[in-house]
């Protein structure tokens, strides 16, 4: 059995008489749960890293415009292979199509809220905005990614130390998928989360 089994196996029954942690055995569901959860994280953990990188090209590439057009024929003309400029921008591009069309709409479900579905419609539209506004819209993702980690990690909390309730008349894991609809987490907690922390 690996570590994390092994961990997700128990969970805190409460304190003893000396106030130290008790563990508990956790229900089959519990565990399935948790298991649900930590890849819901592991998969957010990707799309962070993804937006990071989003990041990083935004200055790279071509912006405005029809920096689509541009980043794809330059780098089809001769020598277009060096072209970082245009390499940048297509590269750019792939990511913000992966991570519109399939990773971030698996972080947010299948009912985001009105937030992050302004989010998506944004980031789709991101590749011809300016330098700015991309990374305004980055910023953006990464805090709901954050956001999402954040209240999974909690609900794993909760499982562990018993205090998790399915909601009524709700016995699927799509709980799970459903934060706060405020998103206020600022763009630098993104990394700590991420992080594992």
């Amino acid at each position: 059995e690996t570590n994390r089994i092994k961990a997700n196996k128990v969970g805190m029954g409460g304190v003893d008489a000396k106030g130290n942690p008790v563990a508990r055995k956790l229900e089959a569901n519990e565990r399935t749960k948790l298991f649900e959860l930590q890849e819901q994280i592991d998969a957010d953990v990707g799309v962070g890293n993804s937006l990071k990188r989003l990041n990083e090209l935004s200055d790279q590439s071509y912006s405005g415009l029809g920096a689509s057009f541009r980043g794809t024929a330059a780098s089809r003309l001769p020598g277009g292979a060096s072209n970082q400029r245009a390499n940048a921008t297509v590269l750019s591009e792939n990511i913000t199509i992966e991570l519109a069309l399939k990773q971030l709409k698996s972080t947010f479900g299948a009912a985001p809220t009105e937030g992050e579905r302004k989010i998506l419609m944004d980031l789709q539209a991101s590749v011809d905005k300016s330098p700015v506004q991309k990374k305004q819209i980055i910023a953006a993702a990464m805090r709901a990614v954050a956001e999402r980690v954040r209240y999974r990690k909690k609900q794993q909390e909760a499982i562990r130390t018993g205090s998790y309730a399915m909601p009524k008349g709700d016995s699927s894991s799509s709980s799970s998928n459903k934060p706060p609809a405020k998103n206020n987490a600022s763009a630098s907690i993104i990394g700590g989360i991420l992080g594992g922390s």
